[in-house]
């Protein structure tokens, strides 16, 4: 009898799921078994070894310390020998700007241990590198503006009008006044109109001149007309600025000024620095380009509608933000995309790579990109915890790899606001542990593949291709689905495949919830028991 009853009950799964997959003419449902022992293992491990990883960088953030660069120390120019007090009392403002004057390109300005007020705003203007060490630490405290400008005049006021329109993957510039352009010279390149209320531009390096056609070292990404006021503007961009193993301490939260903003500079790098206390920016970087911020330390960088760790604006491209950490409070820890109310003529941040990083506490998106957005960005190996959102990526290219993002709203959310930067969004490989979710995402193409996520589901809305695969997903509570797929009256989510996931001790009724969807695939890995999936 027992077994007959077992029977039975086998037979009524079987045909519940046959009938449900009958509901839909576009899914098919497939069963598939893994080595479950081993999946499970390896889910175990990597909780542990994400707990470990928090607990780890949380000690190294309470034990920090600026390290001694002798390396640098050859041949450096001491403040203090040059008239410049660091006792706490006296404003070294004017002192250290007369000192920076004075200094040929790469030269290394070293402070020693000591206390240095500064009230006003400092300029750098040449290739020169500010080196602290232990026990030195700069009180901007009382400043009312940005604290260091880096190259703030490097836009050049002439500007020379293109002669033709200029069209994407153009490697070339036809212009009337040649005479204003040189070999080997960076320019700006933009129009007037706008894109999402954002100009564009983009910086070019001219490689060659042959009458008024200028030849560029590589070609353009959007296209510029000359009768939207096609133009481009001469750039100075200055070569190698270091900041270095500095404490930098600022007005508070909610207050205006940057610590340091960079304009128009190659190889700039904020090194083993920390900063306190800014309210709209630590560190700003407008049309850099292979520059790097690691190692350093930002505590309570915040302010309302702004507050930004690292602002990275207009035409940035190959920015390299590794080994530091974001703790205490701050709204956006890393935020990226175009600049309005400026003169620099637009332009959108390109290649971005965030690694190794510790955001802890964010009010808002540690990670946020704004529209429009080109990309590609690359987060990997970061620690997101209690963060209100880990990482928002609006349009654009985007891998989301091997990451750890523990206790957060939502771990990662992905967005598209126009076609001009169509999104790809890869997430791969990340431990997701007690997010509310681990992805939700707006964009139409993305893939979601080898995941860890415990007590973290997925939501994806109106897509149009997605690729589910390989993800392992339990201890979801009943309200709470493992994956839900909604597309809506006007828009059918479609061409979703979702492969090979092991869904584990989550409370729903459906493994896979998915509404106004077609063309979606399932191979399905579950334990103890089938879930059943509507779609409608």
């Amino acid at each position: 009898m027992v077994k007959i009853i077992k029977i039975m009950l086998c037979l009524i799964v079987l045909i519940s799921t046959i009938l449900c997959c009958l509901k839909k003419d576009s899914a098919a449902v497939l069963y598939a078994n893994i080595n479950i022992d081993l999946l499970e293992s390896k889910a175990d491990a990597a909780a542990i070894s994400a707990n470990f990883m928090l607990k780890k960088m949380i000690a190294a953030d309470q034990a920090w310390a600026a390290p001694t660069r002798s390396d640098l120390m050859t041949n450096a120019v001491n403040a203090k020998s040059s008239g410049v007090k660091g006792d706490g009392i006296t404003d070294d403002t004017d002192s250290i700007q007369k000192v920076i004057n004075s200094l040929s390109p790469g030269t290394v300005l070293y402070f020693p241990d000591g206390n240095y007020k500064i009230n006003g705003q400092i300029d750098i203007s040449r290739e020169i590198t500010l080196l602290g060490g232990p026990g030195t630490v700069f009180d901007c405290s009382e400043v009312l503006d940005d604290v260091f400008t880096v190259n703030i005049d490097g836009y050049d006021h002439i500007t020379t009008a293109v002669s033709s329109d200029i069209y994407t993957g153009s490697d070339a510039i036809t212009v009337s006044e040649p005479e204003n352009s040189a070999p080997d010279a960076y320019i700006k390149i933009y129009d007037d109109e706008s894109i999402n209320g954002f100009k564009k531009g983009e910086i070019c390096k001219i490689k060659s001149i042959n009458e008024n056609i200028l030849s560029l070292e590589a070609p353009v990404s959007h296209t510029y007309r000359a009768a939207a006021g096609g133009a481009i503007r001469k750039l100075k961009i200055i070569d190698g600025v270091t900041v270095s193993g500095i404490e930098f301490i600022g007005p508070g939260e909610e207050t205006e000024p940057y610590l340091i903003h960079a304009y128009l500079v190659r190889n700039f790098a904020f090194s083993n620095c920390k900063v306190g206390l800014f309210g709209r920016a630590a560190v700003g970087l407008t049309d850099c380009i292979d520059s790097s911020v690691n190692g350093n330390l930002f505590e309570n960088i915040f302010m309302t509608g702004f507050g930004y760790g690292i602002e990275i604006t207009n035409s940035c491209d190959n920015i390299t933000i590794s080994d530091n950490s974001f703790i205490k409070k701050g709204r956006h820890y890393i935020a990226a995309g175009g600049q309005t109310g400026t003169n620099l003529n637009g332009g959108f941040p390109k290649k971005i790579v965030i690694k190794n990083n510790f955001f802890e506490d964010s009010a808002d998106e540690a990670v946020n990109t704004h529209a429009p957005f080109s990309g590609p960005v690359t987060v990997s190996e970061n620690i997101f915890n209690r963060c209100e959102k880990g990482v928002e990526i609006t349009n654009g290219k985007s891998s989301i790899t091997n990451n750890k993002f523990i206790n957060c709203v939502n771990a990662v959310e992905y967005y598209e606001e126009n076609d001009i930067y169509p999104g790809f969004h890869s997430t791969q490989e990340n431990i997701f542990i007690n997010n509310n979710l681990a992805l939700k995402s707006f964009a139409p193409r993305l893939s979601l593949i080898d995941n860890i996520m415990i007590n973290s589901g997925v939501v994806l809305n109106q897509t149009s291709y997605a690729l589910i695969e390989g993800n392992y997903i339990s201890d979801l509570p009943e309200n709470r689905d493992p994956i839900k797929i909604s597309g809506s009256k006007d828009f059918k989510a479609r061409s979703v495949s979702v492969q090979n996931n092991f869904i584990k001790d989550c409370a729903s009724t459906d493994a896979i919830k998915a509404d106004n969807i077609e063309n979606i695939s399932m191979i399905l890995m579950q334990k103890p028991l089938f879930f059943f999936f509507d779609l409608t």
